[in-house]
């Protein structure tokens, strides 16, 4: 039986040959980077109770029934800041001892802070007449991150 004799230069160009094929794919994996969990979820309080069913997170919104002469609370879990509109109107800043006034409804700013805003409310307006009025709710880190409630002040 005849044998076969290779150098050393063949055994290697062999190996390297026998290395490079069939012995594997290249996989690149791109890991996503995690979704940015919500900065702030808000909850509401009229005269101290909490309202059930109201846990607002960024991209929601909520619209909530008070009663003209209700005690209306926002809590929020993280710093934001509180801007009330209506009708359209360009948001302003909620201010403490500040009152913001649509279409005879009034919310009388009491306390304002990075996570909670207190509001008395009244009304001129014609009994049994319901007057919407928005609060946007804006994270302090992200202000990409927004809420929407609406109030709608009843008489």
């Amino acid at each position: 039986m005849p044998t076969l004799k290779l150098g050393l230069p063949s055994v290697l160009l062999a190996s390297l040959f026998i290395a490079g094929c069939g012995g594997g794919v290249e996989v690149g994996v791109v890991v996503p980077p995690p979704d940015n969990p919500p900065d702030f979820d808000v909850i509401a309080l009229i005269d101290g109770q909490r309202v059930s069913g109201v846990d607002v997170f960024p991209g929601e919104s909520q619209t909530i029934s008070v009663v003209a002469g209700d005690s209306f609370e926002l809590d929020s879990s993280g710093p934001v800041f509180w801007d009330v509109s209506a009708g359209g109107s360009t948001a302003v800043a909620a201010l403490a001892g500040s009152t913001f006034v649509y279409q005879g409804a009034a919310l009388n700013e009491t306390s304002v802070g990075d996570s909670h805003l207190v509001i008395g409310t009244s009304s001129s307006a014609a009994p049994g007449s319901s007057i919407p009025i928005d609060i946007t709710v804006t994270s302090k880190n992200d202000s990409s991150q927004v809420a929407t409630i609406t109030l709608l002040v009843t008489d």
